[in-house]
């Protein structure tokens, strides 16, 4: 932690303009991954420290007082992904009124939001062929959830128009990146995935979120 935070302040400028070059480009067309695998690479030299165990005075616990040492240890290069599903990013997506929670994420994320205030057509749905919830989870890496995943594909939605009191999501925003990890049906870190999206998905034969190119 310490190294990445001295990292980070000194070469501030260069991430700075890093994130705002990112937030300034266009995705909209694009494809991008939506579920990935950590790829594994040769080994290279991790920098690793030592502790020594101690016993808590108050209640006689170990503990681990850190030693001033450090030593290299050879380990598996995993520090990369590699895209096993993609998505082409959209102009926009529109949320239903009614999925208050995913709503509220997405504007505790800063992300830009607009009211539709009349109908819109032309818009494609994604038409689910698998709907899986798993069990609750004990791994704290899943912090209890029931993850979820859906797959399916984008057709055309006939008829069907985004109705008004909708919310359009732009994929020209700066946080465009974000917006579209969030809300595609099957990024493996989203809305779906982490049961934001549970009560309209139940038995769902599409997913809620439509979107226009």
């Amino acid at each position: 932690m310490d190294a990445a935070l001295t990292f980070a302040h000194q070469r501030a400028a260069d991430l700075k303009r890093l994130c705002d070059a990112a937030d300034r480009e266009t995705l909209v067309g694009k494809t991008e991954a939506t579920r990935a695998v950590a790829r594994r690479g040769g080994t290279i030299d991790v920098l690793m420290g030592e502790v020594e165990t101690v016993k808590n005075p108050v209640d006689n616990s170990n503990m681990y007082l850190r030693k001033n040492v450090s030593r290299t240890e050879p380990m598996l290069d995993r520090l990369w992904f590699d895209g096993l599903q993609s998505e082409e990013v959209p102009a926009e997506y529109y949320v239903p009124a009614s999925a208050s929670k995913a709503l509220a994420l997405l504007r505790a994320h800063g992300i830009q939001l607009r009211q539709v205030t009349a109908p819109i057509r032309g818009v494609e749905q994604f038409a689910i062929t698998t709907n899986t919830a798993r069990p609750p989870s004990n791994n704290p890496d899943f912090g209890g959830h029931a993850v979820h995943t859906i797959d399916g594909k984008w057709e055309a939605a006939g008829d069907a128009a985004v109705p008004s009191g909708a919310w359009a999501v732009s994929m020209t925003q700066p946080l465009a990146r974000l917006a579209f990890y969030l809300i595609a049906p099957t990024s493996d870190d989203g809305l779906v995935y982490w049961n934001t999206l549970d009560d309209e998905l139940k038995d769902a034969k599409v997913y809620p979120i439509v979107r226009k190119k």
